[in-house]
């Protein structure tokens, strides 16, 4: 059991891989769609994930997430990619977080109900968790995209932005699995940023 759980997670780590090899690609075209169709709004921006900077070393991500009470459950290595695991409670509910590490720096995070996760959970308990997160997210960043949904699926999108970073905030909730999830994309930067040394 213990094998094949490490085995699905291995086969999650090849296809976050791949993500990372056309994340830039595709995701400044999905931004472009998703700001075209979507109307902009003030709001809060996610300058971390847990109390860890985007672009954080792991060795920087371990020391503060200890600092916080986590204990370190595993790690991954495939290809440039590290991925940090962590088992906590939110909301009343066991989950685990994940970071997930490009060439040395932090650019994805998520926390996970159910799913290949240590804890299983019926579609009436997902539905009632990620209604907590919905209500949550709403209110720090604003009306959400809403890209599916069915009757036990549904996905929501939240696209924040600075100066420096674009984040795609996700809800994906199917019958099994709830998924949190951070994605973060270093912005272009002007040529008077470079010119400043801010890049």
């Amino acid at each position: 059991m213990y094998l094949l759980f490490n085995n699905q997670r291995i086969y999650g780590l090849f296809k976050l891989v791949s993500l990372v090899r056309y994340r830039v690609r595709t995701t400044s075209i999905f931004i472009l769609l998703i700001s075209l169709s979507q109307p902009g709004y003030a709001s809060e921006f996610p300058n971390d994930f847990f109390g860890v900077k985007w672009g954080a070393s792991p060795s920087q991500a371990r020391v503060i997430l200890s600092n916080r009470g986590l204990k370190l459950d595993s790690d991954y290595h495939l290809s440039t990619i590290y991925v940090l695991y962590y088992q906590t409670n939110l909301y009343d509910y066991n989950c685990e977080l994940s970071l997930s590490f490009d060439n040395n720096k932090f650019w994805h995070g998520e926390v996970t109900y159910g799913g290949l996760t240590k804890y299983k959970y019926n579609t009436e308990t997902l539905k009632i968790i990620s209604q907590k997160y919905l209500a949550l997210l709403t209110k720090k960043y604003g009306k959400p995209k809403k890209l599916a949904e069915t009757e036990d699926s549904y996905e929501y999108i939240w696209v924040p932005k600075n100066k420096y970073y674009t984040i795609i905030v996700s809800i994906v909730f199917q019958s099994d699995e709830l998924v949190i999830a951070y994605n973060a994309q270093l912005q272009k930067p002007s040529e008077e940023e470079l010119m400043d040394g801010l890049f």
